[in-house]
């Protein structure tokens, strides 16, 4: 049987990037392994998310698609422009949003109380 136990995504400002998924409800805590970049990891279940800069031999993941369930909180269409993304669509489960870098986000969600 396999299972997903890691996602990177390769960013352009991983404190921007940071702020920007922690609005969307996740929590990181800084690394750097040996001579490796300053990074942000994740816990989300039993997957491991890290954000790393981007770099020429590791170029922005623009063309990557997440996917999260999380409670939408009233403010997210202004909380998701005011980090520098974008609402791409909407419909009754959820909406699709762009990060910063242009990494597409569905949030499959409840409206918070």
């Amino acid at each position: 049987m396999t299972s997903l136990d890691l996602v990177v995504v390769r960013v352009s400002d991983v404190e921007q990037s940071k702020l920007f998924y922690e609005a969307l409800g996740l929590r990181f805590k800084k690394e750097k392994h040996g001579n490796g970049p300053l990074h942000y990891s994740s816990k989300i279940g039993d997957v491991v998310f890290e954000i790393y800069p981007a770099s020429g031999e590791n170029p922005v993941s623009a063309g990557t698609r997440l996917g999260f369930s999380t409670v939408v909180r009233e403010d997210l269409d202004s909380t998701i422009m005011s980090l520098g993304g974008q609402v791409i669509s909407r419909s009754d489960s959820g909406i699709v949003v762009a990060d910063p870098d242009g990494i597409k986000i569905e949030i499959n969600s409840r409206v918070a109380s």
